[in-house]
């Protein structure tokens, strides 16, 4: 299973939150702003993103928590699963599946 990260935010923050926190080795694609067109809420990010993971929209599934991803994710016609904000107020109606943690994406549905 490949994993991507699709990222608004500028490559520089992306890459080095990403060796902070020691998890870039994880990913086998990152896409950040500077490659798409448009911001993530047009979608763009996220279709380069399956164009470079070589797979199909229906062979991906898109965790998010932001309002503004989620609707991108679901424009671009991918399913969702998102992080249940409880200190925001995000409206997350759009995702297809809530979690409480990260954690239970290791949990057998």
């Amino acid at each position: 299973m490949d994993m991507a990260l699709c990222s608004s935010g500028e490559a520089d923050y992306v890459y080095k939150g990403l060796n902070d926190c020691d998890i870039r080795k994880y990913f086998d694609v990152i896409v950040c702003h500077q490659e798409g067109s448009r911001n993530k809420s047009a979608f763009d990010a996220y279709l380069l993103t399956l164009k470079k993971l070589n797979i199909s929209r229906s062979d991906c599934v898109v965790i998010e928590d932001s309002e503004a991803g989620i609707a991108s994710a679901k424009n671009a016609g991918i399913k969702v699963i998102a992080r249940k904000d409880g200190r925001y107020g995000i409206n997350q109606s759009q995702a297809d599946k809530f979690i409480n943690d990260l954690i239970e994406l290791l949990e057998k549905p």
